[in-house]
């Protein structure tokens, strides 16, 4: 990422990029009426990602001496990064997803389209009341 200025606040947008990711990737889904009106519009049927939602074993550290000397100070943007990072949960859920159903005797492979909500998760599992345990 460049020289930090302070890194204490780098390692806050790091985190806070990743857990955007998070709810990009997972929770931010854009639900419409059939005249196009927005269904989820208002913080009573939009639900962004929460402090509860973040990782509890959350570890972000720095590069060090890593300069970047085509830029002021050094300095390079940490936003998007962890933001795109946050994808490999994506990845991790998908290979979960395929385990699961191989295990059933499923056909692994399945199409998914972000964000992967809890039920566009439940449908691709194909999984059933049954199949769940609390």
């Amino acid at each position: 990422m460049g020289n930090t200025i302070n890194p204490l606040i780098d390692i806050g947008q790091s985190e806070g990029a990743f857990v955007f990711g998070l709810g990009y990737f997972f929770q931010e889904e854009e639900l419409n009426s059939a005249e196009g009106k927005p269904q989820n519009a208002s913080t009573w049927t939009y639900k962004p990602y929460l402090g509860m939602d973040i990782p509890r074993d959350f570890r972000v550290s720095l590069a060090e001496n890593s300069v970047f000397s085509k830029n002021i100070m050094g300095f390079k943007g940490i936003g998007e990064p962890p933001m795109v990072l946050a994808y490999s949960v994506v990845g991790a859920f998908n290979q979960a997803i395929m385990a699961s159903r191989a295990e059933r005797g499923l056909n692994p492979m399945f199409t998914f389209t972000a964000p992967l909500t809890i039920d566009k998760r439940a449908i691709l599992g194909e999984l059933t009341v049954n199949d769940l345990t609390f």
